[in-house]
């Protein structure tokens, strides 16, 4: 009786996390759309006048730190893996 209480337990919290992970999975899909629909709307009705050019400077000043993001974790990776490497050869 004890077994039997044990797996329908273990089938519960595996339902339970399968469900969390979904529910994380559409809010994640749901926020990332949120935020391209604020960066739309910051970039869609340009102001008129030296306004104008914010937009363009906003996305620009995103798109660099998005490269400096991808250049750090590139390089990141790879000074672990040069690390990694001389450790497993060692041990």
């Amino acid at each position: 009786m004890n077994s039997f209480n044990a797996k329908r337990m273990l089938v519960v919290v595996a339902g339970v996390v399968a469900f969390a992970g979904a529910a994380l999975g559409i809010m994640s899909l749901f926020n990332a759309k949120r935020m391209l629909l604020a960066l739309a709307g910051n970039l869609y009705p340009v102001p008129e006048g030296p306004y104008g050019k914010l937009p363009y400077i906003y996305l620009a000043y995103l798109v660099a730190g998005l490269g400096w993001f991808m250049v750090r974790a590139r390089s990141k990776r790879i000074s672990l893996a040069s690390v990694e490497n001389p450790l497993r050869r060692k041990y």
